[in-house]
């Protein structure tokens, strides 16, 4: 039986047009593949970052994982709708579940000293 539809017909469009922009390298990590899912998710966020504690506080977690790599730290300011506050922040302590950021914590530079200021991004 065939079944047209419109969803998968742009869907499958848009995968072309995001591949083409980014780059075959890029679109198939996992930070594309969180960049593509933003680009298309409904709605602006109103986003804020609220001082959460020191970056020793989350030292232990071990469901976070750092970035501090410009562009991974790029994709999570484009998840968040390019805020222009999110320019202080070169690095991040982010929790993924589902393919969707469930925690961010946000800091400024991109060396994690243990005394650094901690920001938790709410969304």
């Amino acid at each position: 039986m065939y079944h047209n539809s419109c969803f998968g017909m742009y869907f499958y469009f848009y995968c072309f047009v995001f591949v083409a922009l980014v780059g075959v390298s890029r679109a198939f990590t996992l930070t594309g593949y969180l960049y593509f899912i933003s680009i298309f998710s409904i709605g602006m966020r109103k986003v804020d970052a609220v001082l959460f504690g020191l970056i020793r506080d989350v030292q232990h977690r071990d469901d976070l994982t750092l970035l501090t790599d410009s562009q991974d730290v790029q994709a999570v300011k484009d998840y968040l709708g390019a805020p222009e506050w999110f320019d202080d922040f070169g690095g991040c302590f982010v929790k993924i579940g589902e393919g969707d950021y469930e925690e961010i914590y946000c800091f400024e530079g991109c060396v994690p000293l243990l005394d650094k200021s901690l920001y938790k991004v709410e969304w």
